[in-house]
């Protein structure tokens, strides 16, 4: 079926950042069994998530997080076919505090508030790419 890239918002109950690295760290565990690739934002109300892999593993995933009561407002962003993976390193990368990255934020978004539904496609993709790169020099 080929590769995808699946970005997507939503909005969480204010998990602590504890309760979201154990999520990560399970997503993590299980992506790397389903060959699924990707990267997480998340700030206290909000998560931007990219998902890579097969098409029809990907969709499963998202209907999952659909589903998930830890989300609301659950909004596709995009869904596109791709020829090579962008967050091949992880099997799901996250930065947790975006709070401390304020100069990114201001940069990519031109403002220092974190809300995926104001951001663009591009927008959404290239703070997630910046945040990667940030991440790997940690």
């Amino acid at each position: 079926m080929g590769l995808i890239q699946l970005i997507y918002a939503s909005r969480h109950h204010q998990l602590a950042v504890g309760t979201i690295r154990a999520i990560v760290e399970q997503a993590n565990m299980v992506n790397n069994t389903r060959n699924i690739s990707g990267f997480l934002c998340a700030d206290h109300h909000y998560f931007l998530q990219c998902l890579e892999g097969e098409a029809s593993t990907v969709d499963q995933l998202f209907t999952a997080i659909r589903a998930d009561e830890r989300h609301s407002s659950v909004t596709l962003i995009s869904r596109h076919p791709i020829a090579k993976r962008q967050f091949h390193h992880w099997g799901m990368g996250a930065v947790l505090q975006l709070q401390t990255h304020q100069h990114l934020l201001e940069t990519v978004c031109g403002h220092n508030e974190f809300n995926p539904y104001q951001l663009t496609n591009a927008q959404c993709l290239t703070l997630l790419d910046e945040f990667m790169h940030l991440k790997k020099l940690l």
